[in-house]
């Protein structure tokens, strides 16, 4: 069963949060922490969320699986970000967007297989990513 999940981080704490929008008996509260909104996206039956670290800029991926969840598979990729990343599915591959964290250019990456393409274009803000 297809659910609409949501994921946001604490309003006073920093955790991340997940939980299918229609069911708040299935909100579970990460360990994990970030200064600004993760991103999340649904692959091979699980929940991936991405974020940058609260205290650091390494950006993560993490896997969630259905109820109950098994030990989080979490991965911190070496590139880092000010900002909040972006993730999707594309031809059966995670990837992961984001800005650069010194230079502002545009960057898109296969989160497993690190298959990267930096853009020249730069921006201030968060990056959004779709399949269309």
């Amino acid at each position: 069963m297809v659910k609409l999940w949501i994921a946001w981080k604490g309003n006073t704490n920093n955790n991340l949060n997940v939980m299918d929008a229609f069911d708040t008996s299935s909100k579970k509260t990460l360990e994990e922490t970030s200064s600004t909104s993760p991103a999340v996206t649904g692959f091979n039956g699980k929940l991936w969320i991405a974020w940058k670290g609260n205290t650091n800029n390494d950006l993560n991926v993490m896997a969630q699986g259905p109820p109950p969840p098994p030990p989080p598979s979490k991965l911190t990729l070496e590139e880092t970000s000010s900002t909040s990343p972006a993730v999707t599915v594309f031809n059966n591959r995670l990837w992961i967007a984001w800005k650069g964290n010194t230079n502002n250019k545009l960057n898109v990456m296969d989160a497993f297989n690190r298959l990267s393409n930096t853009l020249e274009e730069t921006s201030s803000t968060s990056p959004a990513v779709t399949v269309f």
